[in-house]
C-alpha cells in the first residue's frame, strides 16, 4: 500500500504497529515520528476524556442568504467540543454583519482569498480540534447529533481514520430531493470508479490523515483530497444521514463544467476501468438497492431541467 500511496504523490502512514507520523508533508511541517508506545499513550488519554475537540471549516463568498442556516445547524449540535471557522472572501453581500452577531461562538475572518481550497486550507490552519470536517456556507447538518455520533465512532475505532454516512440533496429552499446512500468502506471499492463513493459534508477525519487541500484546483479539491483518504486511510460508513446539501442553479458545482471535467481528469484520470464483479457491484448495490429512489428523482430533474447533483 505505501508503494501503491507514493506511486501518486501520496505519503502514506507507516502500519500502525511501528510508528505513524502527524501527516502534514515535509514541505508544510518537519515531520514527527511517535513510538508505538507513545501512540499508545495518547490514545489511552484520548479515550480516557472522550471528548475530543471537533474543528469544522466552513469557506465562504457573498453567502449571506444562507450562512446563518449553517452557523445554526452548527451551534445547535448536542456535542459541546466544537470550534466553527468561517473563512470569508471578502464578501460584499451582508455575510460579514452576519457573522459579527455570531461572535464568541465562532472563529472568522474576512480577506482575499485564491479560491475555496484556499479558504479552507486557511481554517484549518488555524484549527486546534482533533477531528476535522469542512461544510459549505449554504449547507446543513442534518439533526443536532450528527457530530456526537461521528466523534463517539471515531473515538470508539482507534483504527479508523475517517468517519462519513449519507448525504441529503435540498433544492434552494431547503425541501428535500432525494438522499443518497453510501456503500459501506471498503479500498478496493473505494477507487475502482472516478468519483468518490461519500459526499463532501459528511466526512470527517483525524487531524492525523490531514494534510493541506490542493488550491490549485476551482472545483475537485475535495475530490483530490478524498481519494487521498481512500486510497492511505481506514474509513468506515456510520450508516445514517448526515449532512443535508442545497443544490442552487447558480452554485459553484455548475460553473465552469468544461474546467471542472479537466480537473475531474486530474483526479481519475488514470483510473482504470473496473473490474466486472465491480461494475456489476455497483450497478446492482451502490446504484440500485442503496440508491434506486435517488436516481429515479435525478432523472426526474434531470427531464425537468432542474438542477440537481
Amino acid at each position: 500500500m505505501n508503494q501503491y500511496c507514493a506511486a501518486r504523490g501520496f505519503a502514506a502512514r507507516p502500519p500502525f504497529q511501528d510508528v505513524f507520523p502527524l501527516a502534514f508533508p515535509a514541505r508544510y511541517r518537519s515531520q514527527r515520528i511517535i513510538t508505538a508506545s507513545a501512540r499508545q499513550a495518547i490514545s489511552g488519554c484520548f479515550g480516557r476524556h472522550m471528548t475530543p475537540t471537533v474543528s469544522i471549516v466552513t469557506p465562504s463568498y457573498n453567502c449571506g442568504a444562507y450562512i446563518e442556516d449553517t452557523l445554526c445547524s452548527v451551534q445547535e449540535q448536542t456535542y459541546s467540543r466544537i470550534e466553527h471557522i468561517i473563512v470569508d472572501g471578502a464578501s460584499t453581500d451582508d455575510t460579514v454583519t452576519i457573522l459579527k452577531r455570531h461572535t464568541g461562538r465562532i472563529k472568522w475572518l474576512s480577506e482575499p482569498d485564491d479560491g475555496m481550497y484556499d479558504a479552507i486550507n486557511k481554517g484549518f490552519a488555524l484549527a486546534s480540534g482533533e477531528i476535522f470536517a469542512y461544510i459549505n456556507a449554504d449547507d446543513l447538518y442534518s439533526d443536532p447529533d450528527v457530530v456526537a455520533r461521528v466523534v463517539e465512532e471515531l473515538t470508539a475505532n482507534e483504527s479508523v481514520d475517517f468517519a462519513y454516512g449519507h448525504c441529503a440533496f435540498t433544492d434552494e429552499a431547503g425541501q428535500l430531493l432525494y438522499t443518497y446512500r453510501a456503500p459501506f468502506f471498503n479500498r478496493t471499492v473505494a477507487l475502482a470508479y472516478p468519483r468518490i463513493i461519500f459526499h463532501q459534508p459528511t466526512c470527517f477525519w483525524k487531524r492525523r490523515v490531514h494534510r493541506p487541500f490542493d488550491s490549485s484546483f476551482q472545483h475537485c479539491g475535495d475530490s483530490h483530497f478524498f481519494r487521498y483518504l481512500c486510497e492511505c486511510s481506514s474509513g468506515k460508513n456510520i450508516g445514517r444521514t448526515i449532512a443535508r446539501f442545497r443544490v442552487r442553479a447558480d452554485c459553484w458545482s455548475f460553473r465552469g463544467a468544461e474546467r471542472m471535467a479537466r480537473e475531474g481528469e486530474r483526479v481519475f484520470g488514470k483510473v482504470p476501468q473496473a473490474s466486472l464483479p465491480l461494475r456489476l457491484f455497483d450497478l446492482v448495490y451502490i446504484r440500485t438497492i442503496l440508491n434506486f429512489r435517488a436516481n429515479l428523482k435525478r432523472l426526474a430533474l434531470h427531464y425537468q431541467g432542474r438542477p440537481y447533483l
